[in-house]
Parts: C-alpha cells; sequence; structure tokens
C-alpha cells in the first residue's frame, strides 16, 4: 500500500493501531488511510518536498494509494506482487507524480529476489523494472523529479559499503561509486535514505 501526502510540513504521517492516518497539524483533523495495512512489510517514508509516503504488501494483498489535501485518498493496484513472499518494502516520491516502490521478496538461503516498480504518473501505473543485482537486501529506493530512479543495496556481511544504482527506465542500471571521508568509515555503511531537491540530491 502506497501513499502520498502533498503538504508543506502542515500534515504529518503517523502509525495507527491498524492502519496509518494522516494528522492535519494546524486542525488536529486525521485522515484514515482506507485499508488496513497487511500484517507483513510496511514502511513510512519521511517527508520529501511536501510528500509522504507509506508502503505495505503481502502475498495476499496489495494496495497503491495517494492523498492529497482536498482531494483525500485514491486506491490504486501494483501488479506482479502477489506471486512473492515479501519480506520487506520501500518507497519514495520526488513529487505529486514520479514515484518508486520496491520490496525485498522470496528469501533463500540469504539470497532476495529484488521486486523495483516507478511510477511518472502519481501512482496511478506502476512499471516493472529488472533488478541491478540478484542477492542483496534493497536498503533505500529514491527518484528524481526528472525520473530518474535509485536503489541502493546493503552490504551486511562484511562491512563494507552497499551498491548504489541509478537508472533512467528502469532496465538499464549504472553504478554510482560510494566513497566516504576517512573519519567516517567504520560508522556508515550502507545508503538509508536518498531525498531530491529538484536536480539536487542527498544520500
Amino acid at each position: 500500500i502506497v501513499g502520498t501526502v502533498e503538504q508543506e510540513k502542515r500534515y504529518q504521517l503517523n502509525p495507527g493501531e491498524n492502519r496509518y492516518y494522516v494528522l492535519d497539524l494546524l486542525t488536529g483533523k486525521q485522515d484514515d488511510f482506507p485499508k488496513e495495512l497487511p500484517e507483513a512489510a510496511v514502511y513510512g517514508s519521511s517527508d520529501i518536498n511536501g510528500m509522504i509516503a507509506v508502503a505495505g504488501a503481502c502475498r495476499t494483498e496489495n494496495a497503491v494509494g495517494t492523498w492529497s489535501a482536498g482531494n483525500g485518498w485514491q486506491l490504486h493496484q501494483v501488479d506482479g506482487l502477489l506471486d512473492h513472499i515479501i519480506e520487506s518494502v520501500f518507497v519514495n516520491f520526488s513529487d505529486s507524480q514520479h514515484g518508486v516502490f520496491a520490496a525485498n521478496a522470496d528469501r533463500e538461503m540469504g539470497y532476495y529476489n529484488n521486486l523495483v516498480y516507478y511510477t511518472n504518473d502519481g501512482g496511478t501505473t506502476w512499471n516493472s523494472c529488472t533488478s541491478p543485482i540478484y542477492s542483496p537486501p534493497i536498503s533505500c529506493v529514491g527518484i528524481s523529479e526528472a525520473g530518474k530512479i535509485f536503489v541502493s543495496y546493503g552490504n551486511i556481511t562484511n562491512g563494507s559499503l552497499g551498491s548504489l544504482f541509478y537508472s533512467m527506465d528502469g532496465q538499464n542500471w549504472t553504478e554510482i561509486p560510494l566513497t566516504l571521508p576517512e573519519e567516517q568509515k567504520g560508522f556508515y555503511t550502507v545508503v538509508d535514505d536518498i531525498e531530491f531537491d529538484g536536480q539536487e540530491g542527498t544520500l
């Protein structure tokens, strides 16, 4: 389940007892997500350019919902997820149109089948991507306002930096070399957040 919130720090995404809700910090009004979240993987992102997103999926159900002030919730579907065992999910929007959804799925002996989807129409249509690499768990995803998709993979086995890739079409991927200042080595081992402000991005 994916939800987006257009706001100017007036709206806040909160986990409820059995579903997420958007809270209007000015009026105190609460807007519940129209479905209970699956009991499997659930993820809520931070505020990125006035967008807040929440994702959830399990083997028996998934939905995509977008929320904006004055319009409420609209639900959509992500095709292809019900054939997989979902362990964790990620979602990120850069604006009201561009979003990316990913899941770590079908783990077997420590290996994952990583699923990645992107949308250019606010979540109405989700396009399946090839995964840049097979095996390591995804640690986060991001997308720029130009539609450039980013996927980060963790490397939790040896403590080294993970891998970061980008793509413009979801099919052809380029790896971005990751380096850290000497004083930060050993403290950070994986990208866990990607945010874009126009053409500028932050890891």
